[in-house]
This record gives C-alpha cells, sequence and structure tokens, in this order.
C-alpha cells in the first residue's frame, strides 16, 4: 500500500493496526492527534512503528499529539443556502432522501452534534438525530493542516500500481485510465505528489492521479480541503508560488499547475 498526507483524529485506540498487509510505503506528511500510537500485528515491512515514527521505505515527517479542535470552521449556527432541511444548521431527525447531502459546499457534512460547540470524540459516527451541519473546510488561523504540503517535485514521482492481468499497454488501459505496461505482467501510473488532476476540464485522462501534458491543482493542505474561489495559476499564490513542470525526458513533463486564490475562512 502506498499512503500520502495522512491526518489521523482520534477514532479508536490505534492509528494504525496492521496484520497480513506487507510492504507499506508512506510519505509525505503524517499527522496523529491525542498520543496514538500504532499495532502491529504482523506483516513484514510494514512502513512504521508503534510509536509513529517511519520505518522501512517509508520516508513521511511525523508529528504526534496534533490539537485539532479548533483547526475547521466546525458547526453551523446559520441556514445553509443549498440545505432544505436544516434549522439554521440543525435538524432534529436524519432525513432518508438525497436533499439530505445538498450543501452550499463540498466539505459540509451533517454530525452529531456537540452541545458544547466543539469537535470532540463526542461527534464521531453517523448522526440519526439532533444533527448539525459541520463544516470540514480549514480556518484560515489553522497552523496545523494547512500550508502542510511543499510543491509539486517532478524529479520525486510516485508510482501507483494496478491490479490486474495484463500483457501489454492495451490491457494497462483497459485496466485504468492511464496507466502503462512496466513488463512482468505489471501496470502503472506515476504521478505527481501534493497535487490532483483537475477533472472535468476535458484535459487529460480524468482519472484523479497528476500525470504529464494535465492541467493539476496543488494540494498544499491535509486533507480534502484545499482551499476556495477562483483557481489561478499556482506560481501567483503565496506562500510557496509553485512552478509548472516543464517538458523533460523523466516520467512526469509539462504539467500546469493551478490552486485557490483563497486557503481558509
Amino acid at each position: 500500500m502506498i499512503l500520502e498526507n495522512i491526518g489521523i483524529f482520534r477514532a479508536s485506540n490505534y492509528a494504525f493496526e496492521n496484520s497480513s498487509v506487507n510492504n507499506h510505503y508512506l510519505t509525505g506528511n503524517v499527522r496523529f492527534s491525542g498520543s496514538l500510537s500504532n499495532n502491529i500485528l504482523s506483516g513484514t515491512n510494514v512502513g512504521f512503528l508503534v510509536n509513529g515514527l517511519p520505518a522501512g521505505s517509508s520516508d513521511y515527517n511525523f508529528v504526534n499529539n496534533i490539537p485539532y479542535e479548533n483547526s475547521f470552521v466546525g458547526f453551523i449556527f446559520q441556514d445553509d443556502t443549498s440545505n432544505p432541511n436544516d434549522n439554521s444548521g440543525f435538524i432534529t431527525t436524519y432525513l432518508r432522501n438525497a436533499s439530505y447531502m445538498k450543501f452550499q459546499n463540498t466539505y459540509r457534512s451533517f454530525t452529531n452534534y456537540d452541545s458544547l460547540g466543539v469537535f470532540t470524540d463526542n461527534v464521531k459516527g453517523i448522526c440519526s438525530n439532533n444533527c448539525r451541519i459541520f463544516d470540514w473546510s480549514l480556518k484560515k488561523s489553522d497552523p496545523y493542516f494547512k500550508n502542510t504540503n511543499v510543491c509539486p517535485d517532478s524529479s520525486r514521482p510516485l508510482l501507483h500500481t494496478v491490479g490486474g492481468v495484463a500483457t501489454s499497454e492495451s490491457d494497462c488501459q483497459n485496466l485504468v485510465r492511464g496507466s502503462k505496461y512496466l513488463g512482468s505482467n505489471v501496470c502503472g501510473i506515476y504521478h505527481l505528489r501534493n497535487a490532483r488532476e483537475i477533472i472535468g476540464d476535458a484535459k487529460g485522462n480524468e482519472n484523479g492521479l497528476c500525470e504529464s501534458n494535465e492541467d493539476c491543482l496543488f494540494t498544499p493542505n491535509l486533507g480534502a480541503y484545499q482551499g476556495h474561489g477562483i483557481l489561478r495559476k499556482a506560481n501567483s499564490i503565496a506562500p510557496y508560488h509553485c512552478g509548472d513542470i516543464p517538458k523533460s525526458e523523466g516520467n512526469l513533463s509539462q504539467i500546469r499547475l493551478f490552486g485557490f486564490e483563497e486557503n481558509g475562512y
């Protein structure tokens, strides 16, 4: 398994629990909260130690005891402009219909409401009653998850290995769009770290991975939220000013990088 840029809040006794899966590669930034540790039941080259530090081929930057209570916009106490069910962000009973999932931004969901008004262990899990909208967008003031990832480096591509049987390039394309035949019945996709393909722009193969000859979104933050507002060229956006990937003979070439002009609320 290859895992890149992970943030784990307290959801169980352990952050990672490994049994029977071998040869993990963890890279980028890994953040645990609340003194979480790992449980290694079995496996070879599992990629991490019990205390969270990298092992084997893993090369991630690890930080534990990350406080997350004030990182997100959090509970909403105003009407959501797109959701027909909430009353100032609150709904008494879970509604089993599509309108339950309509929100004014993609980072909102109904969550168990903690009367303290903060994000704690009490809010985890799907709510069945007393649900309030929670916005998983980051605050501008967040120092833990915002702007943690550096500019993409084309000299350090990630290789996504595709499952399935293949003996040719066409076989690989039939398995997953964009995959190349690497020999020995293996298909793979070389893609850029800290970036994702911009979907729906009529350019690229629409598999979500940032590959050569595609327009991609630079992902500076840990998590789903990567900013909002107008998309601009990444080299114009502080604090990183990430440049495009030029034409080269390597595995990644001619990638235009974009980013959102606003990062955090």
